[in-house]
């Protein structure tokens, strides 16, 4: 029997209920007749990991060597899509927002947040097409399907093994701002270097082999031989080479701007102006005050991405607003290293509209 095929509408309303809570997932898509693809307008302002996050798809653990394949013409999900599809989708990257709404893969999906979406009469998994109500069920049962799916996929591949995330995770917690400074803690960052390293490592095989088993079930597993590797590497040329996990995605700023700003950048940076340090600095940036809020490049993602800064609007801000002068700000984007490549941007701003202050 074909299996049960679900839309981008479908999708869309499966999505819906993570924006009513905050989890703004949309801006960083856009929806066309080809599928659900990556908004390259979001990801010129991102840090290469969370570009790496953005733009992971489940066709590049599926290519080999001599694959001819357009990676950056195929979609992450496509018009129709089965629901083994969608649980490749959902296995890292954005997609992986979506699993963490709807319940931990080893008991979801959860039954309330199902019903945001629809409700079906009947409870079983995989449901068959003939039982899907097209109005009401269609989404909810995308989703059970697809956590179905990815149980039986997993009992093949093995559930993920943290072992190595742990490590790092503990390094992580004994390095701090001193390690650097400090003899006796030097060796810790090489440690979680090297332990960051493997984690990642690990993964990537593990997802390769899920992904795989999802999508091409006769290809995969864990058993006897280690998946290959899946690599990051530039967009254009996934479909020609792979290379090794050292090779990332290289995210430019756009043609006419810098890459935006990290909160702790701009804390750094602006420390000294209205607010003395940096700590002080974060708390209204956390906070977002609207003088603040309007300097935003692009709006953080909980639990996936961080909000990003446009430092010539905030240094505009402080000015205008009277709690720096023109050439102080200035002198900071002429010593402060993130600064820097907007310096020239600030120029012409300040040039344009800042000197009679």
């Amino acid at each position: 029997m074909e299996p049960t095929l679900f839309n981008l509408n479908n999708l869309k309303d499966i999505l819906a209920p993570l924006e009513s809570e905050n989890i703004q997932l949309a801006h960083y898509f856009r929806f066309d007749e080809d599928g659900l693809f990556p908004s390259e307008e979001i990801i010129c302002f991102l840090s290469p990991s969370e570009a790496n996050s953005l733009r992971w798809k489940p066709v590049w653990e599926v290519l080999n060597e001599n694959d001819e394949i357009d990676v950056e013409a195929t979609p992450a999900l496509p018009p129709k899509f089965t629901a083994k599809e969608l649980a490749a989708f959902m296995v890292d990257g954005v997609g992986s927002r979506v699993a963490a709404y709807y319940g931990d893969w080893c008991d979801g999906p959860d039954a309330a947040r199902l019903n945001n979406i629809g409700s079906c009469d009947s409870h079983e998994e995989n449901l068959p097409e003939e039982n899907i109500n097209k109005n009401k069920c269609r989404p909810n049962a995308a989703i059970r399907n697809a956590y179905a799916a990815y149980r039986e996929a997993e009992l093949v591949v093995g559930k993920f093994d943290k072992a190595s995330q742990y490590r790092a995770q503990e390094l992580a917690e004994k390095f701090d701002d001193t390690a650097d400074s400090d003899p006796a803690k030097a060796h810790l960052k090489v440690e979680m270097t090297e332990a960051n390293k493997l984690a990642e490592l690990d993964f990537a095989k593990w997802r390769m082999a899920m992904v795989r088993q999802l999508l091409q079930p006769a290809k995969s597993t864990l058993d006897g031989q280690a998946a290959p590797v899946p690599v990051m590497v530039p967009v254009a040329e996934l479909g020609a080479a792979l290379g090794t996990l050292d090779a990332t995605v290289v995210v430019p700023a756009s043609e006419s701007r810098p890459a935006a700003l990290t909160t702790t950048d701009i804390a750094n940076g602006f420390a000294g102006l209205k607010w003395e340090t940096e700590k002080k600095w974060k708390k209204p940036l956390a906070d977002k005050p609207k003088w603040l809020a309007d300097c935003i490049a692009t709006a953080g993602v909980r639990g996936m991405s961080e909000t990003r800064w446009n430092p010539v609007l905030i240094g505009a801000a402080l000015v205008v607003n009277g709690h720096a002068k023109a050439n102080q700000v200035r002198a900071k984007f002429q010593t402060v290293h993130q600064f820097k490549p907007w310096l020239d941007e600030w120029k012409t701003y300040e040039a344009n509209n800042l000197d009679t202050l």
